[in-house]
């Protein structure tokens, strides 16, 4: 089952953020940012890595980071093909400062408000 999904821009802002369990620590998405950020002597991060007994799942589409946490087993393949769905369904695209100013795609209120509801369908499905 997943913990918590959320969404960060490439500067590690969170852009949407849901918590479903709450055994998971709020500061995940802090977490999230600078173990992928500042991995192993400068190498990209994998999809999945393990901190503190909290799973982390990635998917990286259009510079923004979709992120599944979960502290239980759960099918990683499912996990990040439901990552993957979900950035096609927002049609994840470049997100910059400039964009999110002018309320351009993706940053605009009503692609967040299409993402939480797709994570929140997706998850209600899942369960």
């Amino acid at each position: 089952m997943i913990s918590q999904f959320f969404i960060l821009s490439p500067r590690g802002d969170v852009i949407i953020r849901r918590d479903y369990l709450g055994n998971v620590p709020k500061t995940s998405t802090e977490t999230f940012f600078r173990t992928s950020k500042f991995y192993k002597a400068g190498d990209e991060a994998p999809p999945i890595f393990l901190v503190d007994g909290v799973s982390y799942l990635s998917v990286k589409d259009g510079g923004v980071h979709l992120v599944a946490t979960t502290r239980d087993n759960v099918s990683p393949s499912f996990v990040l093909e439901f990552l993957k769905r979900i950035s096609i369904i927002i049609k994840v695209g470049p997100c910059s400062s400039r964009g999110a100013a002018a309320g351009g795609w993706p940053c605009s209120r009503f692609a967040m408000a299409a993402a939480a509801a797709a994570a929140a369908a997706a998850a209600a499905a899942a369960a």
